[in-house]
């Protein structure tokens, strides 16, 4: 990709069904693109990986105008954002209410699906209502690892998010990574021993009692 034509409007056009499963995208340092914009729906099918080279330049953004889904039924091993700006596509100055943009990166619709891992890595991600949400039961993630983030404003659904309705992941780890959220809240909601179990914590308390950031479900 660093060496085509520039194109913010690049991901929207692509065909992700025929995509070969571990596509890596290798981005260009300092350009912005506008993910799910107007009609277009970005559903994955197979795992992907964006990767910015080392650089001295400013990292590439995702501007997301919505969310990241996975096909129906579709099974993904892996998910990695790796050295890229995550934004949503409104601004924080517009910001009304504790919801913020009111958006997600990845936040499937599909009625069955699983992903395997989704890996965040030197990122800047702000202004999300959550970063990863689920809202169907029988959809699953198994694991969400953020290593050496940044993670700014985030809403009232918290840095991962299930609806209460399953218990999302295996794992959740924030491994070296700085939690600057303006509205501070992680919300890990699952279903355990048939009971609704809903832990809702300012990240303050979690960072004050966690020697070492990490969630297991």
């Amino acid at each position: 990709m660093r060496n085509e034509a520039f194109d913010p409007d690049y991901f929207n056009k692509l065909d992700w069904n025929s995509l070969a499963e571990g596509t890596t995208f290798v981005l260009p340092a300092g350009k912005t693109y506008v993910l799910n914009s107007g009609e277009t729906v970005i559903e994955f099918a197979h795992s992907v990986h964006f990767v910015t080279p080392q650089t001295l330049e400013d990292y590439p953004t995702f501007s997301f105008d919505n969310a990241f889904r996975i096909v129906e039924g579709g099974v993904v091993d892996k998910v990695t954002f790796k050295r890229i700006n995550l934004r949503a596509s409104k601004s924080l100055s517009e910001v009304a209410d504790n919801s913020l943009s009111g958006k997600q990166v990845i936040c499937p619709e599909s009625d069955v699906f699983l992903i395997n891992t989704i890996d965040f890595t030197n990122c800047y991600i702000e202004n999300f209502r959550s970063i990863v949400r689920s809202k169907k039961a029988t959809g699953n993630v198994g694991a969400i690892a953020f290593k050496e983030c940044t993670i700014n404003a985030i809403g009232n659904q918290g840095i991962v998010s299930t609806d209460g309705k399953m218990e999302i992941t295996s794992m959740m780890s924030l491994l070296m990574s700085v939690l600057s959220l303006i509205f501070a809240v992680l919300q890990i909601c699952g279903i355990v021993a048939a009971e609704r179990v809903c832990r809702l914590q300012t990240l303050h308390s979690v960072m004050r009692r966690w020697k070492t950031p990490s969630y297991s479900g």
